[in-house]
């Protein structure tokens, strides 16, 4: 036993020294959070139970209640230190442009628990996509209109998405199969995400449990949980020829199954939220 855990500490030295991800802070937090994201190591918001918002500009260290009415909170998307959307139950999609100090209502999309909208994906104010497990809209003026995207019809249900343009994107669903998509989910081509590691997480969960984030049509990331008797790991997963091949790496953090993941969008900040573990916020190397 005593040589198991030996090992194990070695292994934990090794990876956090070769690791691409440093951890900034964590935050212990004393309110109701659902999911939550920093755009960077100092701008973060949380949402949650019943519309509860916060938000701080330096690095947790401060946390203030944010002017949300809606029903509970499920999804976020932050675009910069000031531009940010919500969704969740009833449809509700809120947008700040304070940084998470005040909110505004946006034309709903989506349903009650279990079918409410948790993912979102935004290039900038006014070009995004939401989504639930078996939905998907675009809007190209800022949420004040949605256009329901058709799935393909072999997918299985979305764990995540991401999109390019106001007509480009791509959705990962809870078989690891990519979807993209040039022209509004006219026509989809489809992709296999091949996975070297083993007991990665399929389950679809209330709130974002995987992140991706892809910068073009080749260059993306997926964060994703993998489970096996062991332990949970926190995987790092990048492609830059659009998901036929991928690089797998653990990121050096404690995660649970029930934490919530965020990444920003440009990469480079990664938050990690779990009910009982509190925030984590770690940061790529050399950013």
């Amino acid at each position: 036993m005593i040589r198991i855990f030996t090992v194990a500490i070695i292994t934990s030295i090794i990876l956090s020294a070769c690791s691409k991800w440093n951890e900034v802070h964590q935050s212990e937090i004393d309110f109701k959070v659902s999911a939550a994201g920093f755009n960077d190591e100092n701008h973060g918001i949380t949402v949650g139970y019943a519309g509860e918002v916060h938000y701080t500009a330096d690095g947790g260290k401060d946390w203030n209640s944010g002017d949300n009415k809606s029903y509970c909170r499920f999804g976020l998307e932050i675009i910069d230190s000031n531009i940010a959307y919500h969704c969740g139950n009833a449809g509700h999609v809120g947008f700040s442009k304070d940084g998470g100090k005040t909110w505004q209502r946006k034309t709903s999309f989506g349903d009650m628990v279990p079918r409410q909208c948790r993912y979102m994906s935004f290039v900038d104010q006014k070009t995004g996509w939401v989504a639930a497990p078996s939905r998907l809209a675009s809007t190209s003026d800022g949420g004040y209109t949605w256009s329901e995207i058709v799935l393909p019809k072999e997918a299985g249900s979305i764990k995540a998405i991401s999109v390019l343009s106001a007509h480009e994107g791509c959705i990962l669903d809870n078989n690891y199969m990519l979807y993209f998509t040039n022209d509004n989910g006219k026509t989809w081509q489809n992709q296999s995400v091949k996975i070297q590691s083993e007991g990665i997480n399929k389950k679809v969960s209330s709130v974002p449990n995987t992140a991706m984030r892809f910068f073009d049509r080749d260059t993306g990331i997926i964060i994703a949980m993998a489970t096996t008797d062991q332990n949970t790991k926190l995987l790092e997963m990048s492609t830059t020829n659009g998901g036929k091949t991928w690089t797998e790496e653990e990121i050096p953090v404690s995660v649970f199954e029930e934490s919530t993941i965020f990444l920003s969008r440009d990469g480079n900040t990664l938050t990690l939220f779990d009910r009982g573990e509190g925030m984590r916020v770690l940061k790529r190397a050399g950013i």
